[in-house]
């Protein structure tokens, strides 16, 4: 067979499969009201003022962020020597050829 026709049936094998996977992809999604099963109840629903296994876990934990340190880089001190009255630098090197 000649090459041109062989790419011709290879193209088309391609976009058949293609369009099949995108049919049967877009058609197996089930809708929201196949997907109940049958025998199942809902959730229980909490009514208020009471509370369940969720509001007693989260009355018990403690939360570990509360207790860090305020920590902003913006209002550290980050300059040691800023109060200080003398340079602690000063006197300390003499220039030899001055």
């Amino acid at each position: 067979m000649d090459k041109k026709i062989l790419l011709l049936i290879g193209g088309i094998l391609v976009i058949l499969m293609v369009g099949i996977l995108i049919f049967v992809g877009l058609s197996g999604k089930p809708k929201p009201s196949e997907t109940k099963q049958p025998g199942l109840s809902p959730a229980p629903q909490i009514k208020e003022g009471e509370e369940g296994l969720g509001g007693e876990i989260y009355e018990k934990v403690q939360n570990p962020g509360e207790k860090l340190p305020q920590v902003n880089p913006f209002e550290a001190q980050t300059n040691p020597f800023q109060e200080a009255k003398t340079n602690p630098f000063e006197g300390g090197y003499k220039n030899p050829f001055k």
